[in-house]
């Protein structure tokens, strides 16, 4: 009877262990800052390989998207940008290359007629 109760007391003192395991391991994961997610190389793979062209291009796609987001957050009459790129099939860079060049061709007018006479162009050379 006595070897029941020491080891029934042994138990209870494991489970409580066990416990303050779990819950000091909860919280320190739940703490723990998360870290920097490292690059995608999902679609890279050839035969268990890198390939290391295909990483290039991803990486030169997303460089050129913040680019792009970063130029359009610049952009002051946004209905107009909007409609130019769903008229260039959704070709974001085409749309601000040509606006760029009309700058370049036309200085010194206001920033909408800019993007009305890109639209007017592309409409005259559709006809």
């Amino acid at each position: 009877m006595g070897f029941l109760i020491v080891s029934f007391a042994g138990l209870l003192v494991l489970a409580v262990v066990i416990l303050v395991v779990v819950f000091v391991g909860a919280e320190y994961l739940a703490r723990k800052k998360p870290r920097r997610s490292a690059p995608s190389y999902q679609g890279c793979y050839t035969h268990g390989e890198i390939d290391w062209k295909k990483v290039a291009k991803k990486r030169k796609r997303e460089q050129t998207s913040r680019r792009l987001d970063q130029q359009e957050s610049r952009i002051k009459d946004r209905e107009k940008y909007q409609l130019l790129v769903s008229r260039l099939r959704g070709d974001r860079d085409t749309a601000l290359r040509l606006v760029k060049s009309a700058k370049i061709n036309n200085p010194g007018r206001d920033e909408t007629w800019y993007w009305e006479k890109v639209l007017r162009d592309l409409d005259r050379d559709r006809r």
